[in-house]
């Protein structure tokens, strides 16, 4: 399941799907030549992500995403609403970013 930058992830909990999180990052760097990892923190908490996952990349329309598989056969995320945050590891960086779209699990 591909969603655009702006729109919400609707997966209900039964589902085992690749959840793609844009990667916005400064103009002329590109985040793929690094590792990236996913977080997910309930929406509207004021926590940081801790639990961090290893994810991979995938290029669409010229735009970086990082992709993780989340649902019942994966990472499994209770029902409600989660901010997807992302990770790159970089030298000397490492930018830790909130992504402009919640992943909702019903």
């Amino acid at each position: 399941m591909l969603s655009l930058i702006a729109e919400d992830i609707r997966l209900p909990r039964e589902s085992t799907e690749l959840v793609y999180i844009p990667v916005l990052t400064s103009s002329g760097v590109d985040p793929t030549a690094y590792p990236v990892q996913i977080a997910f923190t309930l929406d509207g908490s004021v926590d940081r992500p801790t639990d961090l996952h290893a994810a991979a990349w995938d290029v669409l329309d010229s735009i970086p995403y990082a992709k993780l598989l989340v649902g019942a056969n994966a990472l499994v995320l209770a029902p409600g609403r989660w901010r997807p945050w992302w990770k790159v590891t970089a030298n000397p960086e490492q930018p830790v970013r909130s992504a402009p779209n919640l992943l909702i699990i019903t």
